[in-house]
């Protein structure tokens, strides 16, 4: 094994020799989608296969292998690298929404598309593809280690982003009402300011006729005269008994409905939102019976419960908010299955007595364990580049057309050019100025991939669960996509090239 690297011309060749490998791998799933064997439904079952199994095994299986008490520390640049990437994409994607005047509906997707990559089965399979040519340092400084490390390394990196900024991309793509009269034609327009200029007269007139003073007694009244008429008015503005009350549950005055809305936890929107007809027709009605139908007996109930429900409510103490929202965000974020095959893998990779029961795995007492785990996170490779092929094969569809190819482009340039080079100056820059050290060129390398991926698929699966414009975020990662076959080998060669220039590990 070479322990000096030069950086030679065949490297190029190697960069999309690589390229080529993670291409093939996806060639079996454009096939079977076109033959119709791979359906949309087919599609998530595998993903949820590979989300739920095979990745937290793969998790494991790598950082267990390669994690100890005295290395956990070399792991944390991959966390803050990946957070730091999503970072930078987001404020991109702002950007380029603002320059292209992209629609408020597709205002969000830009900026997901833009602010989160494929950290975890695009880099995978880059990895294990550039471990394979002799030529690059990689397989010539690591040899068969190569790719088990690698994937370490990208294991921590994608456990981070998903655990630490998926909520705000969850957060993005929710369906908001749409924006109303965005795109509305003069009529429209003309209309919808005539209704608001007739219910803001009607509410002129109302509170008009509200505020009406009484009429001033005519000059030359006497005191008793104006007694007299001040007790006429206070018995005419009081209720009589037998006068029909108003309903409790009347909703034109200022006290806005028991039941009608729904209080809005994330930001960005409205405090409260009405409920729709069918939900109002479902929730309970408390004024909705005649009071002739109330029986006799339960009158004093009614009425206690009344007086029991003006009491005013016990506020919820601080701590147990704070603690029930800590939990919402660990039960949703952390608590997902590649990151606790990430945690557990920290955890059991720091403690000696326990890693050496299952590694090395030829000779240890429960090695045969990690064999079956080994063979099932396998299975990862080409499962995820089964199910990329598939959805690739379908091309961009009508979702192009809505965003306009302005921001299709930009995005493309952000994610495929710009993060790429800020990623290498951002990585160059961190080891000249002392903040890490990589200890071998595949730790290097990583970091500065972790800029140069296209957007994640999460975000057309997110989009999709949210109804929200589907078929535009596809189009935004397609062309993402057929860009960094490109941009991908391209960027190997400069990153290779930077890490022997600059000897950004120990080898170069």
């Amino acid at each position: 094994m070479a322990t000096d690297y030069e950086f030679s011309p065949i490297v190029i060749l190697d960069a999309f020799l690589a390229i080529c490998e993670v291409v093939l791998v996806m060639v079996p799933g454009v096939y079977y989608a076109r033959k119709g064997v791979v359906s949309v439904e087919v599609r998530r079952k595998l993903s949820l296969i590979s989300f739920g199994l095979l990745l937290p095994a793969m998790n494991f299986y790598h950082i267990t292998g390669n994690v100890s008490a005295s290395t956990i520390v070399d792991y944390i640049p991959f966390a803050v690298n990946t957070v730091l990437s999503n970072t930078l994409g987001i404020l991109l994607g702002y950007l380029v929404a603002w320059l292209c005047v992209v629609p408020r509906a597709l205002r969000n997707h830009v900026v997901a598309a833009s602010g989160f990559g494929n950290m975890n089965s695009l880099p995978l399979l880059i990895v294990a593809s550039v471990c394979n040519q002799e030529h690059m340092p990689f397989y010539q400084v690591l040899g068969a280690q190569c790719t088990s490390v690698g994937w370490a390394y990208v294991a921590v990196g994608s456990a981070a982003t998903q655990m630490l900024t998926y909520p705000f991309a969850i957060w993005l793509l929710k369906k908001r009402p749409e924006p109303a009269g965005e795109a509305a034609s003069l009529p429209q327009l003309v209309r919808s300011l005539t209704r608001r200029m007739s219910k803001r007269v009607s509410r002129a007139s109302l509170r008009t006729a509200d505020d009406t003073p009484a009429a001033l007694p005519a000059p030359g009244t006497n005191g008793t005269e104006l007694a007299a008429l001040s007790q006429e008015q206070q018995s005419a503005a009081a209720p009589s008994a037998d006068s029909p009350q108003p309903p409790a549950s009347d909703s034109g005055g200022g006290s806005p409905p028991a039941s009608g809305s729904r209080f809005v936890s994330l930001g960005g929107e409205s405090a409260s939102e009405p409920t729709t007809s069918e939900e109002a027709e479902l929730e309970p009605k408390e004024d909705s019976l005649p009071v002739a139908q109330v029986p006799a007996a339960g009158a004093a109930a009614s009425a206690a419960s009344g007086a029991a429900a003006a009491e005013p409510v016990q506020p919820v103490p601080a701590w147990k908010r704070h603690t029930a929202a800590v939990w919402q965000f660990t039960r949703e974020n952390v608590l997902r299955a590649p990151c606790i095959g990430a945690g557990a893998g920290l955890v059991v990779g720091c403690i000696t007595p326990i890693k050496d029961l299952l590694f090395p795995q030829q000779t240890a007492a429960l090695g045969f364990l990690m064999g079956a785990l080994e063979s099932i996170q396998a299975a990862l490779v080409f499962v995820t580049s089964f199910v990329l092929g598939a959805i690739l094969s379908k091309g961009p569809g009508p979702g192009s057309r809505p965003l306009g190819w302005k921001p299709l482009v930009l995005v493309t340039l952000v994610r495929m050019v710009l993060l790429p080079v800020l990623g290498a100056i951002i990585v160059v820059g961190s080891v000249k100025a002392g903040i890490y050290m990589p200890s071998n060129p595949v730790f290097a390398y990583v970091l500065m991939a972790q800029y140069c991926v296209p957007t994640a698929n999460q975000m057309q699966n997110i989009a999709a669960m949210n109804g929200n414009r589907e078929k535009e975020m596809g189009a935004l990662v397609f062309w993402q996509y057929v860009a960094s076959f490109a941009a991908i080998p391209a960027f190997t060669v400069f990153y290779v090239w930077l890490m022997d220039f600059f000897e950004l590990f120990p080898q170069a």
